[in-house]
Formats: structure tokens, sequence, C-alpha cells
């Protein structure tokens, strides 16, 4: 098999696979609105390891769109560590925890999830892509994606549907099934990023890459940093928009390649920063929904998504882009983004 083949396959299996899940959430739909919105409770702690890390920011932001409640994302192990941070004992009002791991064995969510149980005495939801797994047996509910089981070591299927699961699952009561498009639309744009990774790479060398998100694309852009890491060994950043003003630009070239997420509520700051890149010689790319003339006329490349909705149901869309540069990327430099290195599916701790 040649290299990157499994990751590709995975990569592109996306909007297929996206499909699936929207069809198996709509047979468990009434569960998940008594689950996530007919309980008196008023925060969400959402927790998870790595990319999971990344996905339970995005659901935070996500939940907190949807339902009002107050939201928090953790990596697993600061729960573990620093539970005071998050948690408290005294607290009154009624708290409910999600834990996202693809495998569902990663040692410190598992760990976590049955931390809070034990110390807190409060219900933890799962989010997995294996039924039988200790987290799923740690949970008191859990939502599972096997159709997004994957063979690659870098999680991109796994991360998109599961991230459909949180929007479906935080969207339920009043715009149930609104993302039905997002399978067709993916299938449009998975080609156009295809396209643009070579196009990239075949006009430039870049020593450095930045992705900027804000708000519900934050952690998208923080996972997007992640996959050129994984995949392609590269020294990547994330920011949210107008902080790499703050310092980061500093180190900005002709060598940077700048990936702008561009969300609907931060609009019109966030454009500002695209001449300013410019002046410092770094390349931009942007990808957002309605792009004026002027962000076409002054970005390098642009991707329009066109998908008429909202800026926190639309969030998988903005992944694949990143999912495929790292992949082009490790496949330029002879690396093997199905064995990336010192990395394994399942992270465990050692038992004490």
């Amino acid at each position: 098999m040649s290299k990157g083949a499994e990751t590709k396959r995975e990569i592109k299996q996306q909007p297929e696979i996206w499909k699936e899940t929207l069809e198996r959430l709509r047979e468990i739909s009434s569960e998940l609105v008594e689950r996530f919105h007919h309980l008196d409770y008023e925060k969400l702690v959402f927790f998870g390891s790595g990319t999971s890390y990344y996905l339970a920011q995005t659901a935070a932001s996500t939940f907190r769109h949807f339902t009002g409640l107050e939201t928090e994302a953790a990596p697993s192990s600061e729960i573990l560590l620093f539970p005071e941070t998050y948690l408290s004992a005294d607290d009154k009002r009624k708290t409910i925890c999600c834990s996202f791991s693809r495998s569902g064995k990663t040692s410190e969510t598992v760990k976590a999830t049955k931390f809070v149980n034990n110390n807190f005495n409060l219900p933890v939801y799962g989010f997995t892509c294996y039924e039988k797994s200790p987290l799923a047996e740690a949970t008191e509910f859990t939502v599972k994606f096997p159709e997004a089981k994957e063979e690659s070591v870098v999680m991109t299927k796994s991360f998109t549907s599961m991230l459909i699961g949180v929007i479906q699952a935080a969207s339920a009561l009043e715009t149930e099934h609104t993302i039905d498009s997002l399978p067709q639309l993916g299938n449009g744009l998975l080609g156009n990023y295809f396209k643009l990774a070579k196009k990239i790479f075949n006009s430039h060398i870049y020593d450095r890459f930045v992705f900027l998100g804000g708000g519900p694309l934050y952690g998208i852009a923080s996972e997007s940093m992640l996959k050129l890491k994984e995949m392609a060994l590269e020294t990547t950043e994330v920011f949210h928009p107008l902080e790499y003003r703050h310092g980061p630009k500093s180190t900005a070239d002709k060598e940077t390649l700048v990936t702008l997420y561009l969300s609907d509520s931060g609009c019109e700051q966030e454009v500002k920063l695209i001449p300013e890149l410019k002046e410092l010689e770094a390349s931009v790319v942007t990808i957002g929904e309605g792009l004026s003339e002027s962000v076409e006329k002054n970005s390098d490349y642009t991707v329009e998504l066109s998908t008429n909705l909202g800026e926190f149901a639309r969030t998988p869309l903005y992944l694949p882009f990143a999912q495929i540069l790292g992949l082009q990327l490790a496949l330029n430099k002879d690396l093997d983004p199905d064995s990336p290195k010192n990395l394994t599916q399942v992270v465990e701790l050692a038992e004490d």
C-alpha cells in the first residue's frame, strides 16, 4: 500500500460517514433531546485528550450557543490533576460532564470519567466510536459513532463525525435536521481542498503554518494545527485571529502560510487582518461563508463555503482542508501519515 493511502481514504470517506451518522442519530433523536435538553442542569463540562480536547473546545462553544448554558472545555488530565478549576463539590447547580475518546480507551479520559463519578457524583455522557469500551462502561449515557471507526493513527473522520453528533445534540430542540446538507456540501468541498493543497505547494515552500479561528472555529483551528504537526512534523501554531497581532506576528514572513477560518460574528474585524498579514509577506488562505470581493482580492487563496448554514452548524466543513494539507505536505516530504512518528492510535498511561 502506498504511503498515506489509509489516511487519504478516511479523509475522502467523511461525507459518506456523515450521512450515516445523521441517519443513525435520527433514530436516537428523542433520547438526545431527553438527555441534553429536558434535564434541569445549568452547566456542562467537556473534556478529552489530544484531538478530542479540541473537539471538546468546539463542543463547549456549540452547546453554549444553542442552549445558553454555561460551558467549559478541559484536557482530561486537567480534570484529574486540577479538578477544582472546573468542578466544585459545593456547587449546587446541576452539572453534566461529557467525555470524548475515539477508542474509548484513552487512559486520562477514562480515569477522569471515573474520577468525576466517584469524587463529585456527577453524571458523565460519553462520545466514542466503540460501543464496547472502558469509556462506554464508565459513562451514564454514551453517544456512539461506530461508522467512524478508523484504521489510521491520526484522527480525521472520527473528529468530524463526533462533531456532527455534538451539533445535533446541541441543536435538537429548535433546529433539528438543519445539518442534513453537510454530506453533500462536504462532497463538493473535498475536491476543491485537494486541488488547493496541490496548488499551494506547487507555488511555494513554507516552513511555518499558522491557523486562526475564533468562537466555534478556535477548536477547529487548534485541530488543524495538530494535523500538520502529526502528519508532516511541521512547525505549526494556532491563535484567535486578532491575538495573532499581539506578538506572534513577529515571526511571520514569506515562508509563512496563514489559514484564516472566517467567522460570521467576527468577520468585520477578522478581515482587517488579511492586508496586515500581506504586508508581512505571509501567504493567506481564507475560508468562509459569503466572502467579500476585498477578501478575494487580498487573500492568496480563498474557499467560499456557500452553505447557508449558521457558523456553528457548518464547522465540520472547515477541517478537511487542514487534513488534506497535512496529508499532501507529508507526502511531499516522503513521510507516511499512516505511520506518524512517535504516535499510536491509543494513548494509555502506565498503571500505578
